[in-house]
């Protein structure tokens, strides 16, 4: 009886320590992999939209009562701590977004190891995820819906696949910071209780026990939401924008996708992952068989897991973009990863680790050739964006012609950022836009997909003027085209039935500068109060 006992204790030990080298390796994966391309994404669009917002919130401007905001106001309260902490350096910010999912990346792993029963499928699911192209730029640059994300679904996930009652309250804690960040969480958090009733069927679990547990992931939800709400209404007092802002913009405000620009989107999801697609399908088909077989409730859960979540991001948001998916990526590895792993196996009896790292480079050399075709305006490693460098540039001169307490207009908020100045939002009481795109006016606008869109209609050029009165000492005007849809051309030039600022701008500022920089479809304008 003890020899046996000591033998089990021995295979624990081993096992455990076979689970630390595998979490040492993935994180010195993740760092050689990610950190040569820290800088070499471009600081604009969604990313300097709600680093600027963290950045206004710190100087004191109150959330969607100050300041619009589209999402839950938890990553960007992370953000504002971010910013705090590093002094507003975007080099700083970003690491502490890549620590964030280093963290994020430990989660993935014990979650897929949880689920298969084996380390080496859950390291090789992880590996793919790491070294995935798309994801070296998203691993510090999208903070909201991928960064802060990923690393509190998983959370939630890991603690929820747990019996004792502080996990499961800790699952529900997550889930519903999760929620805070991006509203998908809610359908994590769905599919993680759908996991727990199903147990009751599947592994004859009394209705008792899955209630209780469910009441502990509920109860650690409530908490949270109750708390954000609190806050939301009580301290900012903001509770009509919050509604407006982060559910009625995405829900009711915002012109709908068509099926066709629906499915433009996913194509191009399809085509960037279609390697993790391709292998991922016969993984998910060995784990319904191996659940079927074993009644392996875990993995199957997994594969449902990702085709609802897929099915109802699809359905139910008006909008859709490829990179709402994204976060689905560590289950789509590991599904990618099975059929690897088995192959290897069939090779050769004993796992080889060599032969498994290098079939696993193949899907992931496939992915880069797919991906080398889509454009995402980034620079090779070791290097800062061309984009970065020329927005610091302009944010630098606009701080050398004003003081940090004097506000500022521009639609990027990168300038603003880099300057160090606030922006100024229109005349509005519901749209206090601080960076923000062409989709705002009573216009139809081009998407970057090349759909027609009518705008939403939310502010009109003369609440720009009304704000700028006395009040602004600088105004920047982006000219040309490019990757950002920015509005400029709109609000400067106005349409047929509603007049544009430039006739206003020229009779109350003086234009200071055009700066334009080699390889940049844009030309930022400086104007000065006059």
């Amino acid at each position: 009886m003890i020899v046996c006992q000591t033998r089990v204790l021995q295979h624990l030990k081993l096992r455990l320590s076979l689970q630390k080298q595998l979490v040492i390796v993935l994180i010195a994966v993740a760092v050689a992999s990610h950190l040569p391309f820290l800088m070499s994404g471009p600081f604009f669009s969604d990313e300097a939209i709600y680093t600027y917002a963290g950045y206004a919130i710190l100087r004191g401007t109150v959330p969607y009562a100050g300041i619009t905001l589209p999402q839950p106001p938890l990553g960007y309260l992370l953000l504002a701590g971010e910013v705090g902490i590093t002094n507003a350096s975007l080099l700083l910010v970003r690491e502490i977004n890549f620590l964030i999912y280093l963290v994020g990346v430990i989660f993935v792993f014990r979650v897929l190891e949880r689920i298969s029963g084996r380390p080496i499928t859950s390291f090789a699911g992880t590996l793919i995820f790491i070294l995935f192209p798309p994801m070296l730029s998203y691993s510090f640059s999208a903070p909201l819906e991928f960064t802060y994300f990923v690393t509190l679904v998983f959370a939630a996930l890991y603690f929820g696949l747990s019996d004792r009652r502080l996990c499961l309250f800790g699952s529900g804690i997550f889930s519903g910071l999760a929620i805070m960040v991006w509203y998908p969480g809610l359908l994590v958090l769905f599919a993680l209780l759908g996991y727990l009733m199903t147990s009751r069927f599947v592994e004859n679990v009394p209705w008792s026990k899955v209630l209780k547990k469910v009441g502990f992931v509920l109860s650690g939800l409530t908490v949270v939401l109750l708390g954000t709400l609190g806050v939301i209404a009580l301290y900012w007092k903001a509770y009509p924008q919050f509604l407006s802002q982060s559910l009625g913009l995405q829900t009711s405000v915002r012109a709908g996708f068509s099926i066709a620009e629906k499915s433009y989107f996913i194509t191009a999801y399809l085509q960037v992952f279609s390697p993790l697609v391709f292998l991922g399908s016969i993984g998910g088909l060995l784990a319904v068989l191996n659940a079927a077989y074993k009644r392996h409730l875990e993995e199957l859960f997994l594969v449902f897991w990702f085709v609802i979540i897929f099915t109802l991001l699809v359905i139910v948001p008006k909008v859709l973009f490829p990179h709402y998916f994204w976060f689905l990526t560590p289950v789509l590895a590991y599904l990618a990863a099975r059929p690897v792993v088995e192959l290897t196996s069939a090779l050769r009896r004993r796992l080889s680790i060599v032969k498994l790292i290098a079939l696993l480079l193949l899907p992931v050399a496939v992915s880069v050739l797919v991906y080398s075709g889509a454009s995402n305006y980034s620079t090779g490693p070791f290097s800062n964006s061309s984009f970065t460098a020329d927005e610091q540039y302009v944010g630098h001169y606009v701080a050398s012609i004003t003081t940090v307490n004097q506000l500022i207009w521009t639609s990027e908020p990168s300038i603003a950022f880099y300057a160090n100045r606030l922006i100024i939002p229109p005349n509005s009481t519901l749209w206090k836009l601080q960076g923000f795109f062409d989709d705002v006016f009573n216009t139809t606008f081009t998407d970057t997909a090349g759909f027609q869109h009518q705008g939403s209609n939310l502010v009109s050029p003369i609440q720009f003027e009304q704000s700028w009165d006395t009040k602004v000492r600088v105004l920047i005007f982006i000219r040309g085209s490019g990757p950002i849809p920015y509005p400029d051309a709109v609000l400067w030039n106005g349409t047929s039935a509603m007049p544009g600022v430039s006739g206003w701008v020229a009779s109350h500022y003086s234009r200071v500068a055009l700066l334009t920089f080699g390889g940049n479809p844009y030309a930022y304008e400086v104007w000065e109060r006059s």
